[in-house]
């Protein structure tokens, strides 16, 4: 965030604070999923998956926090991009070794 003064008023506002950590927690995330090829959202796709395997593409979209055509960009393999590959008995899968987050 910016080293602007934040007024007083505002600064003792909870939501004011809660939106500060989580600024604070996806800086942090960035810094440690970049060198592994993933973006924040491809991270927290990768954990709902685990956690709901064969889930929908709206139910990802929901469960991250972007629209369906936005997760449809998430999901799409592109060169030196983590990708989220399919099989029949399980649609979206992944291998959590590749990612080891430690933050």
């Amino acid at each position: 965030m910016s080293s602007e003064i934040v007024p007083e008023a505002v600064a003792k506002r909870l939501g004011y604070a809660l939106k500060r950590a989580q600024h604070a927690l996806r800086v942090r995330m960035d810094e440690v999923l970049r060198p592994l090829g993933l973006t924040t959202a491809q991270y927290a796709v990768m954990c709902v998956i685990e956690q709901e395997a064969g889930i929908s593409n709206a139910g990802l979209a929901r469960a991250a926090f972007v629209t369906p055509q936005t997760m449809t960009g998430i999901r799409k393999p592109a060169p030196r991009r983590a990708s989220f590959p399919r099989s029949r008995s399980m649609p979206w899968t992944h291998t959590p070794e590749r990612v080891d987050a430690r933050w």
